[in-house]
């Protein structure tokens, strides 16, 4: 069974300001969405904010935090429950763009997770490039009794797979560090070391989700053929016990019709083991017409064998 760890709360995420989802009046800019029975609402975005692309879940936990404004947390709440209802179970939660202060990261993190909390019970990844952040996440979560992840171990960071150990989470154990690999062996190279160590610490194959690194085909073709078969090394070595992660939109980085892309290569990796992408829940399907030329010229760029996707363009613009 697929679990997908949703993606969506993230502090990185932008809004155009002159988009759909803003409303700019003079200089002032409010974020605007609709609940499930159709009612309208908006919340003020704070000053530090605003810009040419609104970060919009960073602009609502700033003002649910600073002037405890009710709406944006409404916003918060509402992102997180639409990946629920979407299918998400995991919600992945990332607060590094929160603010250039590694201090105010960390606050942020504690507050934003003790409201999803009270949210939504399903697991949590509490996602971040610093150990201080990952450590208040999973104490907060741990003493809330929750299941949780920490994103992610690497060769760079295998101090990760200690701290899940202890706080009693599971890890995601990421193929990045050093060298970006190359091709299936090189991650599964990368992959190895981290995993004798996991199991080393106490954690069981349960609890870890190898993440082989989705690299961008529009960069280098071969990397999502480098990925898919790393997958399905992965599988049939490790058998069912593990779970096989990835950030599957960084796939499509630099490309034309992305979601098409991206669910394309999601179908592609499940295929060959993967169980546990990272991914948006809410755009998991495609429209029921989608030509059939226009799936099997993404399949080809995802699969290496279309060079510099030079077909797969021409079929866009087409």
């Amino acid at each position: 069974m697929t679990i997908i760890i949703g993606e969506n709360l993230h502090c990185s995420r932008l809004f155009k300001r002159n988009g759909a989802r803003c409303r700019v009046v003079g200089n002032a800019v409010r974020v605007q969405w609709q609940d499930d029975a159709g009612e309208s609402h908006s919340f003020a975005v704070p000053a530090a904010y605003n810009g040419d692309k609104i970060r919009h879940v960073a602009a609502a936990l700033a003002a649910a935090m600073q002037t405890a404004d009710q709406e944006a947390l409404a916003y918060l709440r509402h992102v997180v429950l639409r990946q629920e209802k979407a299918g998400a179970g995991v919600i992945d939660v990332n607060v590094d763009e929160f603010s250039s202060s590694p201090e105010q990261n960390r606050t942020a993190m504690e507050h934003l997770l003790g409201r999803i909390l009270e949210w939504t019970a399903l697991p949590l990844a509490i996602d971040s490039s610093s150990a201080e952040i990952l450590t208040a996440g999973a104490r907060r979560v741990q003493k809330a009794g929750r299941a949780f992840l920490l994103n992610s171990a690497s060769q760079e960071r295998p101090q990760v797979l200690e701290l899940a150990a202890a706080h009693g989470g599971g890890a995601v154990v990421s193929a990045a560090g050093g060298m970006l690999p190359n091709n299936a062996q090189e991650r599964l190279d990368a992959l190895r070391p981290l995993l004798r160590q996991a199991l080393a610490a106490g954690l069981p194959p349960a609890r870890l989700y190898l993440d082989p690194l989705v690299l961008p085909v529009g960069v280098d073709g071969g990397q999502g053929r480098g990925f898919l078969e790393a997958c399905r090394m992965l599988r049939e070595e490790l058998g069912p016990e593990v779970h096989i992660t990835g950030g599957i939109s960084n796939v499509s980085f630099g490309l034309p019709e992305r979601q098409l892309l991206n669910v394309c290569f999601l179908r592609l990796a499940e295929a060959r083991g993967l169980d546990a992408p990272i991914f948006d829940p809410l755009q998991l399907s495609l429209p029921k017409d989608t030509p059939a030329p226009f799936l099997a010229a993404a399949e080809k760029v995802l699969l290496g064998d279309d060079d510099f996707a030079m077909n797969f363009l021409t079929v866009v613009r087409q």
